[in-house]
């Protein structure tokens, strides 16, 4: 009986499992603490203009990294452009995320909607991608050619789990949004 090691490297390390779990647990206390906060009514405006705002830089930038990825899957643009893109627009991915939770937690969302809740689940779930994306990207900048099948169908996979989770999130909240 022969042992066989497997020395492929490892996608996600423990570490970044535990941040993943951290940004789930940090998006589900924002909104539980929806329930603590009162917006007065004349900042609701402006606090819906700042949820918007962040909509668009966050989603906006998810968008333009997995825009990258489809040239760079077509031949028009590089590994070194994929990851250089994806590195500088992670702090705008971010930051748009930050703000959308802080926002909605002000906005009052609805807890006891099962399209709230949806919504919610939706906004960890890109959370916890983003999470890996790093991983991710981290994997992808210590390749300089194609790198193997499977950090390939790893990101693949983020990056389609990151646009149904970002896409749920919007039309819930344009429904709920409709709704009122």
């Amino acid at each position: 009986m022969t042992l066989e090691l497997d020395l492929r490297p490892v996608l996600i390390t423990a570490a970044e499992i535990r941040l993943a779990v951290l940004a789930v647990v940090l998006v589900i206390a924002i909104s539980a603490g929806s329930a603590l906060v009162s917006l007065p009514e004349g900042l609701r405006l402006a606090v819906l203009f700042v949820h918007l705002g962040s909509l668009i830089v966050g989603f906006g930038a998810v968008l333009s990294i997995d825009w990258y990825g489809l040239l760079w899957l077509r031949g028009r643009a590089t590994l070194a452009d994929l990851v250089g893109h994806s590195h500088r627009a992670g702090a705008l991915t971010w930051g748009g995320l930050a703000g959308l939770c802080l926002s909605g937690m002000l906005l009052g969302p609805q807890l006891g909607s099962p399209l709230t809740l949806i919504k919610i689940v939706a906004v960890a779930g890109a959370a916890a991608v983003g999470v890996c994306a790093l991983a991710a990207g981290r994997r992808l900048r210590s390749w300089r050619d194609t790198p193997p099948r499977r950090v390939l169908l790893f990101g693949a996979v983020l990056a389609g789990a990151s646009q149904v989770f970002w896409w749920t999130a919007v039309v819930i909240g344009f429904l709920a949004r409709e709704a009122r």
